[in-house]
């Protein structure tokens, strides 16, 4: 697998943005997350045990994703703004990594309206009314 360096991605509105880790082919991103708490554990073990995280184990010990997680929405707001279909997620630690492809879901892109108008009605005022 052949991973392309990429920079910030601007959405066509040019004030939400995301940076992925990079591109891998024509219709996919690349996102890798380190997690320092698991470090001295098996990745194994801390995904079987720890239902929190962007990813787990079920009780099959099939890989799951977490859509509560707010790496679920880094990566749907990544592939929205790129227009790429998929990511691979890879979650590494010294001992193991993890890869699990997500794909693109389209009923996420009523959050880009939702974040658009948190920026211009929220944010934008608030940072405008500092003192400083």
């Amino acid at each position: 697998m052949e991973v392309y360096s990429t920079g910030l991605w601007l959405e066509e509105c040019g004030y939400i943005g995301a940076s992925p880790d990079g591109f891998v082919a024509e219709d996919a991103l690349i996102e890798v997350k380190c997690p320092y708490k698991y470090k001295s554990v098996s990745l194994e073990d801390a995904l079987r045990n720890d239902k929190t995280y962007i990813i787990y184990k079920n009780e099959e010990g099939d890989t799951t994703v977490n859509t509560k997680h707010v790496y679920w929405d880094q990566i749907q707001g990544q592939l929205h703004i790129t227009n790429k279909e998929k990511c691979f997620l890879v979650v590494w630690t010294p001992a193991e990594c993890e890869i699990v492809e997500i794909p693109k879901y389209e009923e996420w892109e009523e959050n880009m309206d939702l974040l658009k108008t948190f920026y211009l009605e929220k944010f934008i005022p608030y940072i405008t009314n500092m003192k400083a």
